[in-house]
């Protein structure tokens, strides 16, 4: 027998059938339109979540580079004060003041010889 009630699995709604069924009663109607409403606020819940899937996917991806970043840059720094042979506890900030120090010594001493050589 052919039936005229919605479809519970497929939300679809209910009309009457071909063949000349019954047309839907006024609480088929109601229903149907019911589920056509929460299918499409279901649909619009899955756009939503899909859209914020992305953007914390976005977001993971951004966050692995920011501290792949910072390791490489605290690998520098730890590299560059063993080089300059202090310790990792030493602030680059001596570090810096130091080299910038024998820097500014080296062009006075290049500077100083190349007068006494003219």
């Amino acid at each position: 027998m052919i039936s005229a009630t919605p479809d519970p699995i497929r939300h679809e709604p209910a009309r009457a059938q071909p063949g000349g069924g019954p047309p839907p009663t006024e609480r088929e109607a109601a229903l149907a339109l019911e589920a056509d409403r929460l299918t499409a606020a279901v649909a619009a819940l899955c756009l939503e979540r899909d859209e914020a899937d992305r953007r914390a996917g976005a977001a993971e991806r951004h966050l692995a580079a920011l501290q792949d970043s910072a390791a490489a840059r605290a690998s520098w720094l730890t590299r560059a004060k063993r080089e300059w042979g202090v310790g990792d506890n030493v602030s680059f900030d001596r570090v810096w003041a130091e080299a910038k120090a024998l820097k500014a010594k080296a062009a006075d001493d290049l500077l100083v010889n190349h007068r006494r050589d003219s």
